[in-house]
């Protein structure tokens, strides 16, 4: 867990919307940029990544905006914890569900 800026903004999305969180970062970093991190928490629901392509698509992403943190949601979250999520919540009710955790991560790299 590395360490972050006190002030920080994210939001939590699928990578089917990967356009739209990045739209985000870009206009909150221009308008907060100095102040504020801003981090993009990537869901990888029900698994469809592995590994490989995961990584691939944080580096990708790394180099179109490296001032968008990237984040997937398996560093936030157990994963036995995720498996009963999918389980129970449907894309839009996952994203919701793991704010909590999103929180707490951030609290404890905080205080790093």
């Amino acid at each position: 867990m590395e360490s972050i800026k006190t002030n920080i903004a994210f939001t939590i999305c699928d990578v089917n919307y990967l356009k739209y969180g990045f739209t985000l970062g870009d206009s909150f970093i221009q308008k907060e940029g100095e102040r504020f991190s801003f981090y993009l928490i990537l869901v990888n629901y029900k698994n469809i990544f592995d590994e490989k392509k995961r990584k691939e698509i944080k580096n990708n992403l790394i180099k179109v905006n490296s001032e968008v943190n990237v984040i997937w949601d398996d560093e936030i979250v157990e994963e036995q914890t995720r498996l009963s999520f999918y389980e129970r919540y449907n894309i839009v009710e996952y994203c919701t569900s793991i704010k909590a955790a999103a929180f707490i991560y951030f609290l404890k790299a905080a205080a790093v």
